[in-house]
């Protein structure tokens, strides 16, 4: 798990500073003194359109039935403008963006946070959006009747690299496998019942990959047509058919605090009046195991506190204080720990329990312990090695 989510890299955003931008010296037509952004098509890069800010700040996205408004409520006024505007160019495929000044107080600030923000929201955004920020500072020239006359232009050129018609062709396809996949559900399934069954393909039908050029990827269609991306591409997958199939879902992104790290992606589901983690984007060699004795997943309905690292606006998030795995804990020290595996089976009914470490794994003395107070031969998993160590205990 943990792997290097190219969209952490978001906020580590590229930006030019220059006196004038060539991209804006074409003859435009002269805007009015109202609050505008301005977008250029990448195919006609020298004939901008221009836009007022009220006539885009409420688009609603063609995709918009599939996305969620988590990371959106989070945003101010002006963080919401530009959110929506930011919906507005790439389902158009628009790579150029140009902000007024007045567009925002700190667009510096402002862009790659909300970009961040939409991506999360969207299944339909990428991940790996590489962003340049450029400052604009030109006096351009508009006709005007007879004469010409001068307009003085600042702002922030936003360039978002990568992206393409065909790419927008690419998570077109992806939309449709989705809904190929959505209507091939059996009828009747609760919520409950449907995200499981698209958890589970996901997990039967992706594997995991890396990219030798993460920024060129399309995750998206990776995971639902080629069958293979990293963690990205499953957490745009899963919250691409949850929504879909009217099941609440938005991703999580975990943020590394060093460069040393990794970071990682996954969703957050609603389910029964509460929301819950899911992570498809697990290793197969020791789930397998566990799915067979407990008959569900370990990274499939667990809380906020078997989290790893920090998560981004993890206090303006919906909580996660639930697991859909019983008998789960947390535990320090090895005295606690013994006792509540042993409190847990006793007042339990199942033959396993879940728990995470916050520090040292737990040795052979523990399950000695354990299994002597309880009579009985126990078998162990550890499924992850970051901390906290997650572990399930069987009865054998």
């Amino acid at each position: 798990m943990n792997k290097r989510g190219p969209l952490c890299l978001l906020i580590c955003f590229v930006m030019f500073f220059c006196g004038s931008c060539s991209a804006l010296s074409a003859l435009l037509p002269e805007v009015d003194t109202a609050l505008w952004v301005a977008f250029s098509s990448s195919d006609a890069r020298n004939n901008l359109a221009f836009h007022r800010v009220s006539e885009l700040e409420n688009y609603s996205s063609v995709y918009r039935e599939y996305s969620s408004d988590v990371y959106y409520a989070t945003l101010d006024d002006d963080g919401k403008r530009i959110y929506r505007l930011l919906e507005y160019a790439l389902d158009n495929c628009i790579t150029r963006i140009m902000f007024d000044e007045r567009l925002a107080d700190d667009l510096v600030e402002t862009l790659p946070r909300v970009m961040v923000c939409l991506a999360l929201d969207s299944p339909l955004v990428e991940q790996n959006l590489s962003q340049r920020y450029y400052s604009v500072s030109e006096t351009q020239v508009a006709s005007a009747g007879p004469f010409d006359r001068e307009r003085p232009v600042k702002g922030i050129l936003l360039k978002v690299v990568g992206f393409s018609r065909n790419a927008l062709d690419l998570k077109e396809q992806a939309v449709a496998k989705a809904r190929q996949i959505v209507d091939g559900l059996p009828d009747g399934l609760t919520p409950a019942e449907t995200c499981w069954s698209l958890y589970r393909y996901l997990r039967e039908n992706v594997r995991y990959r890396t990219y030798d050029n993460a920024w060129k990827a399309s995750y998206l269609y990776d995971a639902l047509c080629e069958g293979a991306s990293h963690c990205d591409g499953f957490a745009n997958a899963f919250s691409l058919l949850c929504n879909m199939a009217g099941v609440p879902c938005f991703e999580k992104l975990h943020l590394p605090t060093d460069e040393e790290q990794t970071g990682h992606t996954w969703n957050c589901v609603r389910l029964d009046g509460a929301w819950f983690n899911v992570d498809a984007a697990v290793d197969s060699s020791d789930v397998e195991e566990i799915e067979r004795r407990i008959g569900q997943s370990f990274w499939y309905g667990f809380s906020d506190e078997y989290q790893t690292g920090p998560v981004y606006l993890a206090d303006r998030l919906p909580v996660c204080d639930r697991d859909m795995l019983e008998l789960s804990f947390t535990a320090s020290g090895e005295d606690e720990l013994v006792d509540k595996i042993v409190s847990a089976f006793r007042r339990g009914n199942s033959d396993y329990v879940y728990f995470a470490l916050d520090s040292t794994p737990a040795g052979p003395d523990v399950w000695q312990r354990v299994s002597d107070t309880l009579r009985a031969g126990i078998t162990w998993v550890m499924l992850n090695e970051s901390v906290p160590y997650r572990y399930v205990v069987c009865l054998s």
